[in-house]
């Protein structure tokens, strides 16, 4: 019994290196994530500024054209009838082609422009028609929606709320079920291999000492004290000996065939 292998098998080397290759991917993935976002944070992607209409044609999807429906539109209350406040904007700042003011007016909306003056007028503006407006009818849910982006319309610096981080949680979430359901099915495999041993040690226990018996037995009936080369007479009777007596006495090709069975 001395010989015989332990019950429980070492720990396979092929797992203990995926497991140890799947750790090293897991790192990389996360400082990359890491790295990226504060890049990003760090020094954002500035788009280039539109001074003229060459720069606005220099980008790409804009061409020296019109819509269908506009082209088609034989009346010019188009963009004064339009409900998009939009439309009504390109009519309004329509100008005959060489004004004596039009490059002095457009310096000054450059400057306001840039200055930020127009953005935080427009904010007042549309808060102030906000609060005027009745939120359940068609005005007040467009200034709403208006008011909401107006903050990424503006000077361009956007606060970060939990909508542009939500994919790091669907990240966190998803290595969260990945890891319960592995965990799941490791305890139900540990638990179905201790089960398969401890039903084979019982088994060899079973066989172990009925081989023990049977010889105390030949030996001079369940009364005899010890088993085979005791050294006791038949004639003397003592009481029934213990299995670790019995065990260790049996020679070990006789134990190791009775563990099998």
């Amino acid at each position: 019994m001395v010989e015989t292998h332990p019950s429980t098998e070492g720990i396979n080397s092929v797992t203990q290196v995926m497991v140890g290759w799947w750790w090293v991917l897991c790192i990389i993935i996360t400082t990359a994530y890491r790295s990226s976002l504060i890049s990003h944070l760090t020094v954002p992607g500035i788009t280039r500024p539109i001074n003229t209409f060459d720069d606005l044609l220099a980008l790409e999807g804009w061409s020296w054209s019109a819509e269908t429906g506009i082209l088609n539109m034989a009346d010019r209350d188009f963009f004064l009838g339009s409900p998009s406040p939009v439309v009504r904007e390109v009519y309004r700042l329509m100008q005959v082609q060489g004004a004596p003011f039009l490059d002095a007016i457009k310096r000054l909306k450059q400057r306001l422009l840039e200055s930020g003056l127009l953005a935080y007028w427009l904010s007042d503006v549309i808060k102030q028609r906000v609060r005027e407006t009745p939120r359940n009818s068609r005005e007040g849910q467009d200034a709403s929606i208006t008011q909401a982006l107006l903050p990424s319309l503006g000077s361009g610096e956007v606060v970060l709320g939990i909508g542009h981080l939500q994919g790091v949680f669907y990240f966190l979430f998803a290595g969260f079920m990945v890891s319960v359901i592995t965990l799941m099915c490791e305890q139900a495999f540990v638990l179905t291999s201790t089960t398969r041993e401890v039903v084979a040690i019982t088994k060899g226990y079973n066989g172990l000492r009925r081989a023990c018996m049977e010889e105390n037995q030949a030996q001079g009936g369940y009364f005899r004290r010890g088993c085979a080369g005791d050294g006791l007479e038949p004639s003397v009777f003592q009481p029934y000996p213990t299995f670790g007596e019995c065990a260790v006495n049996l020679t070990f090709p006789a134990a190791l065939a009775t563990f099998n069975t």
